[in-house]
């Protein structure tokens, strides 16, 4: 099997800095065309561009004068170089860093932190590197009367050799200008290395500059301050909703409490329930919204006898439990008690006994009525001896009012 390398040799690069010349190699294999160029040879700008075919069926060799960077120069055209078409040649070498060139028998050198001075040959590059730890840098370089161009390749630890170019971070730095750019590491990197290329636009004569590595404190790597009123801003905003939040699951909470009734109503229903006014009662007052009971009007008798209007006593019992007038507890467990006490003293044959006796008038409700001057009764003497006797029933018969203590 037949391979080749086509080699372009540069004799003389254009004058016009901006432009160099590009080996462009278009071969026929199988009814198809391929395009091949040597890309890192071409932006390193450097002397030589091999490519390297096999098995083909027809070949184009172009030689393209093309743009490398932006740098400003008189547009002239001027250059001079050679072809080689060399028949089994021995495979491409593949430099381990940090040598390079054809043979890699050329090696970069590794430069210190500190001061240090360079000299640029003209139309040339000068390649070096630097292995930083896990601190970052600010790279400082003061160029004296010359155009020069840096660039930078960032590695991690480099196999192979790749060389800085016109490709790769290229910056041109004019004459009498103080150039720094911050090399910062990725986090996950511990040390890293970066090769450093300078090349040297002038043509008749060699640059001069010096350089040197600095490291960049903790204080601009400290947090921003645009960053910490963020955080503060967000901090707030979130105590804002909590406290929004709190605010209105309080309120919900409220109206949830106050929906719920003190003495609920199926309780009210069993131990109080609604009834028709009586005629004896009609024209009273009730001591909640001291409006007259009506003909037809719903009212409600406490356990301790106390009549109410229903809407009165039931919107009472919603956030109380005791009666409104003498304060006797509503608990289902007092209501029960005093209902089984009830019921017991009603079955009592003094009880009976009493409530047939025409002495003894059973209250619905009390109405007190006091009088700036007490009329003095007089009685016949069968009238009192009648009432005395009334009494003397009572006290022994009757059921006597519950007192809550």
């Amino acid at each position: 099997m037949n391979s080749y390398k086509i080699q372009l040799y540069i004799l003389q690069f254009p004058i016009d800095q901006r432009y160099s010349l590009l080996l462009n190699i278009q071969q026929t294999k199988n009814n198809k065309t391929y395009q091949a160029i040597d890309s890192d040879a071409f932006y390193s700008k450097l002397p030589y561009q091999n490519i390297y075919i096999q098995q083909i069926n027809k070949i184009t060799i172009d030689v393209q004068y093309k743009q490398i960077c932006n740098y400003t120069h008189q547009n002239r055209v001027s250059f001079n170089y050679s072809i080689y078409v060399i028949e089994q040649p021995n495979p491409k070498n593949q430099c381990i860093f940090p040598y390079f060139s054809l043979k890699c028998d050329k090696q970069i050198d590794q430069q210190q932190t500190s001061l240090k001075s360079f000299t640029v040959p003209n139309q040339s590059w000068i390649y070096m590197y630097y292995m930083l730890d896990k601190t970052n840098y600010t790279l400082y370089l003061e160029n004296n009367e010359s155009d020069i161009g840096i660039s930078f390749v960032l590695a991690d630890t480099p196999y192979q050799t790749e060389l800085p170019s016109f490709n790769s971070y290229f910056t041109i730095i004019p004459q009498l200008y103080s150039y720094k750019v911050d090399l910062k590491r990725q986090e996950f990197e511990t040390n890293y290395i970066i090769v450093i290329g300078i090349y040297n636009f002038n043509i008749t004569s060699q640059a001069r500059m010096t350089m040197y590595l600095e490291e960049i404190s903790n204080e601009s790597d400290s947090f921003p301050l645009w960053a910490i009123l963020v955080i503060v801003g967000i901090l707030l905003l979130a105590l804002l909703i909590i406290s929004s939040i709190y605010i209105h699951l309080r309120k919900q909470f409220k109206v949830i409490a106050s929906e719920v009734p003190a003495l609920n109503r199926e309780t009210l229903d069993e131990y109080m329930p609604a009834k028709k006014a009586i005629t004896e009662i009609i024209g009273e007052e009730c001591c909640v919204c001291l409006n007259a009971y009506k003909k037809d009007e719903f009212v409600r008798e406490s356990i301790c006898h106390h009549i109410f209007h229903d809407q009165c006593l039931s919107e009472w019992t919603k956030k109380n439990t005791n009666c409104p007038v003498c304060r006797q507890e509503f608990s289902e467990s007092e209501l029960k008690r005093l209902l089984q006490t009830q019921k017991q003293t009603e079955s009592s044959p003094f009880n009976r006994h009493a409530q047939k006796s025409p002495f003894v008038i059973k209250y619905q409700s009390l109405r007190v009525i006091q009088s700036q001057q007490q009329q003095p009764r007089n009685y016949p003497d069968d009238s009192i001896q009648q009432l005395k006797q009334g009494e003397i029933s009572l006290q022994e018969n009757s059921v006597q009012p519950f007192q809550s203590q």
